[in-house]
């Protein structure tokens, strides 16, 4: 973008607001193993087409780990 932020950039300071204010959050950033726009691996191949929008597969790796974090804070 024209101030030079990636992806990741916004993912991390979004990180930050949450922990000052005591917010549970879900880093999918970290916790699928794809970074969008980051750098390409293996893993951006498997889940997305372009190294940022999920394909189905890609989306599935994401419900399981959202329904993972929610079962785990409302401890179902």
């Amino acid at each position: 973008n024209s101030i030079g932020k990636f992806m990741v950039d916004y993912a991390e300071a979004m990180i930050r607001v949450a922990r000052v204010y005591g917010c549970s959050i879900v880093d999918l950033s970290s916790e699928c193993g794809f970074r969008p726009r980051v750098e390409e691996s293996e893993t951006d191949r498997v889940y997305t087409n372009d190294g940022v929008h999920p394909i189905s597969v890609g989306y599935e790796v994401m419900t399981s780990i959202i329904s993972k974090k929610v079962n785990s804070l409302w401890k179902i």
